[in-house]
């Protein structure tokens, strides 16, 4: 059944391409992902270009084909949650929809990231500066957490 993530329809097929992407990256434990986009008109997402990154990193494409709309972007965290990491960050903040791929306690989970408050360029720099001060793990963590529940709607896909 398709998801609803807030103004955007997420349908199954794009559904189960993350779910193929997140198996995939977690066998090769590399990084994958594609960008999510619109056709002319359209709500309803789908899979736009494809990328394939490391161990602990990817660039996300920023591209449609044709007349398609940019919309967001889809990656896989072999290692960790669904939750954002401090890299992460600008780039969902930015971008306003970014779903993330991940393994939290043996079981796969997608979350969508929404923003949800009025865009601020400088936002995602401030906060990555602040980190930097961060020695802590799970304080970083709790801080990127606390970042993410400000600024973001989750919605759980899987």
């Amino acid at each position: 059944m398709s998801k609803k993530l807030n103004s955007f329809i997420l349908p199954d097929s794009v559904t189960e391409e993350m779910k193929n992407k997140l198996r995939e990256g977690f066998e090769k434990e590399i990084e994958l992902g594609f960008s999510l986009c619109l056709s002319q008109n359209s709500n309803v997402l789908k899979v736009g270009e494809q990328c394939t990154g490391g161990e602990c990193s990817i660039a996300l494409p920023s591209k449609c084909e044709g007349n398609d709309t940019y919309a967001g972007a889809y990656h896989t965290h072999p290692h960790e949650s669904s939750r954002p990491s401090s890299q992460d960050i600008p780039i969902i903040y930015n971008r306003g929809l970014a779903c993330i791929g991940g393994i939290e306690n043996d079981k796969e989970e997608i979350k969508c990231y929404i923003r949800n408050v009025p865009r601020d360029i400088e936002a995602p720099y401030r906060f990555k500066d602040k980190l930097v001060f961060i020695r802590d793990r799970s304080e970083r963590r709790k801080e990127i957490d606390k970042f993410v529940k400000d600024n973001f709607m989750t919605i759980d896909v899987i």
